[in-house]
């Protein structure tokens, strides 16, 4: 028998075995990725990257944007629908009206009931029963952060303030002092502005 053809039939077999056992590999680190990407919650944008190619409706669009382990707010899901898609309106009354058939779906629940009749939600796969300072509202915080003060403060002071506590990270610090300067006009009673823009509670 021709030495040269037994060779060649050595490397062909080699060759096939490699292809095999690389396509093995292949499989098992697909699969692993899928797994992983199962476990790993996708980002605001790649959720939004999906529900746009999906044209899911509201209520499905705001159950994909729910944090696995994060409580939100009403304000909080209006901003990330807004995110999402640029330019169409979402009616606040109608929005808290899907939140609550999410939460009869069972894909939220009610986490906490703020003082000024807000309520917090968390996804019910969530095992946090209970939270610190990100689980009040704005006012709350804002009339915690100027108690603790003891001193009237500038906006900026309390929105800084407010990342130091944990409150909101994720946020920019221009658009939570947006929300500031619009929840003091929200509650005349309850905070007033002194001398230089600072502010202070009421009583």
């Amino acid at each position: 028998m021709d030495p040269y053809l037994t060779l060649r039939q050595q490397a062909a077999i080699k060759r096939d075995e490699a292809m095999a056992h690389a396509r093995r590999v292949y499989r098992d680190d697909i699969d692993a990725i899928e797994k992983l990407e199962k476990r790993i919650p996708p980002t605001t944008a790649q959720r939004a990257k999906v529900d746009f190619k999906r044209g899911l409706n509201t209520v499905d669009l705001m159950q994909s944007l729910i944090p696995p382990d994060q409580p939100f707010q009403l304000a909080d899901m209006l901003r990330w629908l807004y995110e999402v898609r640029k330019g169409e309106k979402f009616r606040e009354a109608s929005v808290r009206t899907y939140l609550s058939r999410l939460a009869g779906r069972g894909v939220i629940r009610k986490l906490y009931k703020t003082g000024s009749n807000g309520a917090m939600w968390i996804s019910t796969g969530s095992t946090v029963t209970t939270g610190g300072i990100e689980t009040m509202s704005l006012p709350e915080v804002v009339e915690l952060i100027l108690k603790e003060s003891g001193q009237p403060m500038r906006v900026v002071e309390i929105v800084v303030t407010m990342h130091s506590k944990g409150f909101r990270e994720k946020s920019s610090p221009v658009t939570l002092a947006r929300s500031v300067r619009d929840m003091f006009k929200r509650y005349p009673g309850r905070f007033a502005e002194g001398e230089k823009g600072r502010w202070a509670t009421v009583g």
